[in-house]
């Protein structure tokens, strides 16, 4: 798939709502094909709520790091999506399209390396979102 340019859009919560079964994330990453995760629709889901998916694809895949899984994830609806749609965005970066979401964490994060897996966690929505860098 990956030499093909073929990637996987990953719905955790509506794969087990259908009874699809658990993507092999560990066989995706070995194979370094890229995968974004996405919220189906709500014929088969209670909500269109990224931030749920990402929390149910952290629970679902349990045999990957937990650290290292939530920075995939991050990954997978930030940098990844662009590289697949080919798209100038997907990074905080000089010359990509200032388009962002914020978000607010309840705690002070001490250790950098678990913002991917704080985020996760503690956010429901975003508190400020731009496009081309005008506040929406």
């Amino acid at each position: 798939m990956a030499n093909q340019g073929h990637s996987i859009a990953h719905c955790p919560r509506s794969n087990r709502l259908l009874g699809c079964g658990r993507l092999p994330i560990e066989e995706i990453i070995d194979r370094d094909i890229a995968f974004t995760i996405a919220t189906d629709g709500l014929s088969s889901n209670n909500s269109l709520n990224i931030f749920d998916e990402l929390r149910a694809g952290l629970m679902l895949h349990h045999t990957q790091k937990l650290e290292e899984l939530a920075n995939l994830l991050i990954k997978s609806i930030t940098s990844t999506p662009a590289k697949i749609f080919n798209l100038n965005s997907g990074e905080i970066k000089v010359g990509k399209d200032a388009d962002f979401a914020l978000i607010e964490l309840p705690d002070e994060i001490k250790d950098s390396s678990s913002i991917a897996l704080q985020t996760i966690l503690h956010t429901k929505e975003v508190s400020q979102l731009y496009i081309e860098g005008k506040k929406v």
